[in-house]
Order: structure tokens, then C-alpha cells, then sequence
């Protein structure tokens, strides 16, 4: 009985240590795979976004030497004060709804379309953390990744004071100022955009990026780099489509995902001229659309909507999203949350749904939000629909 027990335990110790040479083994592997991918990749591109997000380098980076700087110091402590308060009371919320009413959807490497975002990522990735394609799209400008060397004290403070400014109604509103943050961006040569805004949300959600670089859609819809001579080229109404691609990903996870951001008018008459774009986007298959606080576009923007209930999987929106009425009955499974019974004073004339209101007024299953999202903030009525295409 004894030698039977002996042979048990030694049996037992081999296979552990055999799990544990696996383990390590596949470590190694794994960091061989990263390191190989990260050897493609300008580390530029990261250590950038952790400056301007306020976080401390890694080792070997070229802006290392800027981490002693007072104001850099100053910035990091604001910043990480702000973006812990963000997920405190938000986004730690949104991913708690999240994992409880869209677990059962979600998917991995998912196709994700949100129109109308500006740089909202961290919204987006707290609803969608499984996303590996981002589709994005705003009137703000692509803008670039500033080139600093041996930037000054005055020069930084200049870069934190329009950084901060264009994300602060982030907290209190949890939606951007499109127009302040627009104008407090371009005060800044070297950002002029929201690409650099972008890059500090992954930054700080754990991401490490890649590459960014300036794209376009040619005519055939394909992706295609941006023509030479339009590469600082951003206004959203003319006939050229402008836009950003990022490439990165998770430390532990060796998949590269890509976002893609686009500066153009997505209105029907500048659709009609610029086919090419509705038929990229169309070129993935959409697994969810999102709206935030859009402005009640796809109300009027007839190209825009029809394309998301057509090819859109799943949608998740306010209000301000697509309009109930276009929602067939017997094509999607409808679910809402939180409250509605009118909307901001701006949008009261043109846009009030009669019909939402009686939904929420009449249906007594509707969840509440313990979380703000879209307009409704502004008058403590945040409200969300989940539509499930049947």
C-alpha cells in the first residue's frame, strides 16, 4: 500500500512539474512572438501617448528624461486624478452593465461601428472590450502625433492645459464639448486633432499602440494610405476623405487590433458624392453599432441610418441614436434602461420621440442605469436601448 502511495505522489509530481515546464515554455514563447512583433513597430507611437496621458515611460524610452520635469510631474498627478475618478463613477459601471445585459452577445475579436464618436474610445471600450476592429467616426479633424524632442517646460504646459481642456467634460458629462474641444486642440500646432486624444485613452486603459498613421479611402473603397499633399487635409465637407488608423494591442495578448477614425460628412448629399466610404464600412461584418450623444443625426441622415439597420448585428444607443419608429418590430428585439420622458431644451422642437416616451412610461420591466450616457445626463434622465436583430 505504501509503494502504491509512493508511486501516486511521484506521478503526481512529475505531471506538475511537467505543467509547470509547459507554462514556462509557453511564457518564453509568447515573449518571443510579442518581441518579434514589436520589432516591426516605431516605440515612438506609445511612449508619445504616455506622455500625453500622463503617465510615467518604460524603460528604454527616448522621452524618459522628461519624467524629472515639474510640470510633467504636476500633469501626471492631475491626470491620474481625473482618469481614476472616470472609472470610479462611470466606466467600471458600464462594464458591470456590460457583462450582465450584453455578455450574451458580445464576441471575441468583434467588429464594432460607432458613428458620430469623436475620440471616444474609453467609452466604447468599457461597453466593448472584445472589440479588435473600431470603426469611428466625427467632423473633428484626424490630426497628428506631435514630434517632441527637447520640449520646454512652457511648450508642455501649453500641449497639458488644450489636452485637458478638450477631455475634461468627460466626467461630469461623460460625452465630449465637440466644438470647445475642437478649438482647444488646434490652439496646439503639433496636435490639431483627436488622434493624440485617442492614443491617451488606450494608453491608459493598458493598450500598448503600434503604429499611427494617416489613411484614406480611395475609389474603389479600399484602404489606402493618404495621398501625398492632402496628408494635413481635414476638412470633413470636401470630396476627400480623411482619416487615422492605430494598430495596437494588449501586453498579454499578442494580437494586433486596429481603429479606424474618419473626418467626413456623412450627411446623404455627401454621401452621394463619396460612395466609396458607406461601401468600406461595409466591407466588415458589423457585430455592433453604438451611439452616444449624436446629435439625433440619423433623424435626417437617411443613407447613415439605413446602412446601420441594415448591416449592424446589434445596436446600442440614447435617444440620440436612430429614432424607434425606424426599428421593425419583427426584425429586432428591443430592451431599454434608464429614464426618458423628454429631451434636452436644444433638441426639444425637432427631435422628442412621443412614442419612446410611451414606452418608458408604459412598460414596467425597464432596468434603471446606475451610470450617466448620451444627453440625458444634463437633466438626469440617461436613458439606453438594446437592439437585437432577430
Amino acid at each position: 500500500m505504501l509503494s502504491l502511495i509512493a508511486v501516486l505522489i511521484l506521478f503526481s509530481c512529475n505531471n506538475t512539474n511537467q505543467e509547470k515546464t509547459a507554462q514556462i515554455d509557453s511564457l518564453k514563447q509568447d515573449s518571443i512572438e510579442k518581441a518579434k512583433i514589436l520589432s516591426k513597430y516605431d516605440r515612438y507611437f506609445n511612449d508619445i501617448a504616455r506622455l500625453i496621458a500622463g503617465m510615467e515611460q518604460t524603460q528604454g524610452s527616448s522621452l524618459a528624461k522628461l519624467d524629472t520635469l515639474n510640470i510633467c510631474k504636476d500633469y501626471r498627478k492631475s491626470r491620474g486624478d481625473f482618469f481614476n475618478k472616470l472609472e470610479t463613477s462611470n466606466l467600471s459601471k458600464m462594464r458591470v452593465f456590460s457583462d450582465k445585459e450584453l455578455k450574451d452577445i458580445r464576441r471575441d475579436s468583434l467588429v464594432l461601428f460607432y458613428p458620430f464618436s469623436g475620440p471616444d474610445f474609453i467609452n466604447a471600450d468599457a461597453l466593448f472590450p472584445e472589440a479588435f476592429t473600431t470603426i469611428m467616426l466625427g467632423l473633428e479633424p484626424v490630426g497628428g502625433i506631435p514630434r517632441i524632442t527637447n520640449a520646454d517646460e512652457d511648450e508642455l504646459k501649453a500641449m497639458y492645459k488644450s489636452v485637458s481642456i478638450a477631455i475634461d467634460s468627460l466626467a461630469p458629462l461623460g460625452y465630449f464639448m465637440t466644438n470647445e474641444m475642437s478649438r482647444d486642440l488646434r490652439r496646439v500646432s503639433e496636435l490639431k486633432g483627436i488622434m493624440p486624444i485617442i492614443s491617451i485613452f488606450m494608453v491608459r486603459r493598458g493598450y500598448q499602440i503600434l503604429n499611427i498613421q494617416k489613411v484614406t479611402i480611395d475609389s474603389n473603397g479600399n484602404l489606402a494610405n493618404s495621398i501625398s499633399g492632402k496628408v494635413d487635409e481635414d476638412n470633413p465637407k470636401d470630396n476627400y476623405i480623411s482619416g487615422g488608423m492605430i494598430e495596437y494591442m494588449k501586453p498579454n495578448d499578442g494580437r494586433i487590433r486596429k481603429l479606424y477614425y474618419f473626418s467626413h460628412d456623412v450627411a446623404d448629399e455627401s454621401l452621394a458624392k463619396t460612395p466609396q466610404l458607406l461601401k468600406f464600412f461595409g466591407s466588415f461584418k458589423i457585430d455592433f453599432a453604438l451611439f452616444k450623444a449624436a446629435s439625433y443625426l440619423c433623424a435626417w441622415m437617411k443613407d447613415m441610418r439605413e446602412f446601420t439597420l441594415t448591416h449592424a448585428k446589434n445596436i446600442v444607443q440614447d435617444d440620440s441614436g436612430i429614432p424607434l419608429k425606424y426599428f421593425d418590430k419583427n426584425q429586432w428585439n428591443l430592451s431599454f434602461y434608464g429614464k426618458y420622458s423628454r429631451t434636452l431644451k436644444t433638441f426639444q422642437k425637432g427631435f422628442f420621440q412621443p412614442n419612446l416616451k410611451e414606452v418608458y412610461d408604459t412598460d414596467k420591466t425597464i432596468k434603471p442605469l446606475d451610470f450617466i450616457y448620451g444627453y440625458g445626463v444634463r437633466i438626469k434622465q440617461s436613458n439606453l436601448m438594446i437592439a437585437k436583430k432577430k
